[in-house]
C-alpha cells in the first residue's frame, strides 16, 4: 500500500515538475542597443561597449533568426522598425523611449543559444558586425560597407547546443541590413528555476506523505 501510495503522490509532483521547466525555457534572443556607440568611419568594436545600453529588449523570432532591415522614409528609419521588421516581436525589458530614435550610430549586441548542424552559415550585413559561437569568434567583419555576406563553416564537431553573441553597428545611413540563418535558436533551460522547483516539490510531497502517514 505504501508503494503505491508513494507513487501516486509522485505523479502529480512530477507533472507539476515537468510543466514547469517547459515553462521556464525561453525561445528568445536577448538584446541590447546603444545609441551614439560608433560613428561613420570608426569600425565596430569586437566586444559590446562599456557605459550601460540604451535599452535592452528579447526578440522573439518568428521565422529566421535574424531577418531585419532598416530603410529611409515615413519615419521608419528607426530603432523600434528596424527590430520588428523582420516580423519578430519585441519586448523592451528598458528604454523602451527608444525605439522611436534613429537606428544611425547605434550598436546591438544579440546573444542566445542555438542548435547547430554541419554546414555553411551566411549573414549578410550592413554595416560592422561580429559573431561569436560557443566564445569563438567566427565572423570579423567589423568595418562599414554596403550590404555584403558573411558566412562560417560548422564541422561535426562544432554541433549541438551552443551560445552565441552577435555585435552589429549601423553608423553610415540608410539602409540597414542584418539578414540570414546562424541555425535553429534554441530553448534554453534556467538551472535555477529548476532547483528551487525541485526543491518545492520534494518539500510538498514530504509534508503531503507525513500527513498520510505512508
Amino acid at each position: 500500500m505504501k508503494l503505491k501510495t508513494r507513487t501516486l503522490l509522485a505523479i502529480p509532483c512530477l507533472a507539476a515538475f515537468l510543466a514547469v521547466t517547459g515553462a521556464a525555457h525561453a525561445s528568445t534572443i536577448n538584446g541590447s542597443v546603444w545609441e551614439g556607440a560608433s560613428h561613420y568611419p570608426n569600425p565596430l568594436s569586437p566586444t559590446a561597449p562599456s557605459g550601460p545600453a540604451s535599452a535592452t529588449f528579447t526578440l522573439s523570432n518568428a521565422g529566421d533568426i535574424f531577418n531585419l532591415s532598416g530603410v529611409t522614409g515615413n519615419g521608419t528609419y528607426t530603432i523600434g522598425t528596424f527590430l520588428t521588421s523582420g516580423g519578430d516581436t519585441v519586448n523592451f525589458l528598458s528604454g523602451a523611449g527608444v525605439a522611436g530614435n534613429s537606428l544611425d550610430n547605434t550598436v546591438f549586441e544579440f546573444t542566445g543559444y542555438l542548435n547547430l548542424a554541419p554546414g555553411t552559415y551566411t549573414i549578410h550585413h550592413d554595416d560592422g558586425m561580429f559573431l561569436y559561437i560557443n566564445g569563438v569568434q567566427v565572423i570579423d567583419s567589423g568595418n562599414p560597407t554596403a550590404s555584403i555576406p558573411s558566412s562560417f563553416v560548422v564541422g561535426p564537431d562544432g554541433t549541438g547546443l551552443v551560445p552565441f553573441q552577435l555585435l552589429y553597428a549601423e553608423v553610415n545611413g540608410s539602409p540597414a541590413v542584418l539578414s540570414g540563418r546562424l541555425g535553429d535558436l534554441a530553448q534554453t533551460p534556467e538551472p535555477s528555476s529548476f532547483v528551487l522547483l525541485g526543491s518545492g516539490l520534494l518539500g510538498v510531497a514530504g509534508l503531503v506523505r507525513r500527513r498520510l502517514g505512508v
